[in-house]
C-alpha cells in the first residue's frame, strides 16, 4: 500500500482536483501501523457510489431543519401501524411461503452439491493432465535430440549419396565416351 493507492481512490470517488495532487505526498499516512487495516479496506472497498451527490446533500439537511421528522409517539404510533400490518398475513399463507422456500433452499443445495462434484471432477482431471504435462517434458527433449541425430544423420547420408552418384555419373560418362571411341572407330 502507498499513497497512489490512495489517490486512485480518491479520484474514483471524484475528490476535487485529485488529478493536481503528487501520490508522494500521501506515503506518510501508511507509515502507521495502526492505521494500514483501515487504509487498505478503503483503497479496496470505497467507489463512487459509497460518496453522496449535492442532491443527496441537500435533501438530508432540509430533513434534518424540518420538523416533520417523527418523534417519541408519533414514531411509536408509526411502528405500531407496520407491526400490524405484517399480523395481517394469513398463517396459511406464512406456511405456503415458508414451504417454497424450503423447497427452493433443497433447490440450490442440490445445485451446489452438483457444482462441487463437478469441481471435483475438474479438479482431478487437472492433476491428471498436469502430471502427464509433467512426464511430456523429459519425452519432449529426448524426441527433439532424436529428431536433431536423425536430422544430421540423414543429412550426412544425403551427402554420401550425392557424393557416390556423382562419381557414378562421372564414371558411366566416362565409360560411354569409351566406348564411343572403340566403336566410334569400327564403323
Amino acid at each position: 500500500m502507498n499513497g497512489n493507492q490512495f489517490l486512485t481512490t480518491l479520484k474514483k470517488l471524484g475528490y476535487p482536483q485529485a488529478s493536481n495532487l503528487d501520490a508522494q505526498t500521501f506515503d506518510w499516512i501508511f507509515e502507521n501501523d495502526a492505521v494500514l487495516p483501515f487504509l487498505e479496506w478503503f483503497c479496496d472497498h470505497a467507489h463512487a457510489l459509497n460518496v453522496l451527490q449535492d442532491r443527496e446533500l441537500r435533501e438530508y439537511r432540509s430533513l434534518e431543519e424540518s420538523t416533520g421528522v417523527l418523534e417519541g409517539p408519533q414514531l411509536q404510533d408509526a411502528l405500531n401501524s407496520i407491526e400490524g400490518a405484517e399480523d395481517d398475513i394469513p398463517v396459511a399463507e406464512l406456511r405456503e411461503h415458508v414451504n417454497s422456500m424450503k423447497m427452493e433452499l433443497d433447490l440450490w443445495r442440490g445445485r451446489k452439491e452438483s457444482i462441487l462434484r463437478q469441481r471435483n471432477k475438474l479438479s482431478l482431471h487437472n492433476t491428471s493432465v498436469n502430471h502427464k504435462l509433467s512426464k511430456l517434458g523429459p519425452m519432449e527433449t529426448v524426441a527433439k535430440k532424436d529428431y536433431k541425430r536423425c536430422l544430421e544423420q540423414s543429412q550426412a547420408d544425403n551427402s554420401k549419396v550425392q557424393h557416390c552418384n556423382t562419381v557414378l555419373f562421372m564414371i558411366i560418362v566416362l565409360n560411354i565416351s569409351a566406348l564411343r571411341q572403340i566403336f566410334g572407330h569400327v564403323s
